[in-house]
C-alpha cells in the first residue's frame, strides 16, 4: 500500500498485539501527573520569578510554568513513572 493510501485512510489504531498499552491507561498515567504538576509548579515558580526581579506578567508566568512542566514531563518523571507502571500499562 503506498504512503498516500495509508495517509487517506486515517490513522490505525493500536494492535494488541503490538504490545501497547490501551489509550486509557495512557490517558490516566499522563493526567496522574500533569495534574500535580499543574497545580503545584505555578506556585513555586511564580515567587521565585519575582525574586529574580521579573516583572508580574500572566504570559511570561505561564511561559516559565508550561516550559518547566513539560520538560519534568518529558525528561525527568514520565520515563521513571513509565518504568514504575510498566507491569500495569502491558496488563
Amino acid at each position: 500500500m503506498s504512503t498516500e493510501a495509508k495517509h487517506a485512510r486515517g490513522p490505525t489504531p493500536p494492535d494488541p498485539q503490538a504490545g501497547e498499552p490501551p489509550r486509557w491507561k495512557h490517558f490516566l498515567m499522563t493526567w496522574s501527573v500533569i495534574y500535580p504538576l499543574v497545580l503545584y509548579v505555578p506556585q513555586l515558580m511564580t515567587p521565585a520569578l519575582r525574586q529574580l526581579g521579573l516583572p508580574v506578567n500572566a504570559y511570561l508566568d505561564t511561559l516559565f510554568a508550561t516550559v518547566t512542566i513539560v520538560f519534568l514531563m518529558v525528561y525527568v518523571i514520565m520515563p521513571q513513572y513509565r518504568r514504575l507502571l510498566g507491569g500495569w500499562l502491558s496488563r
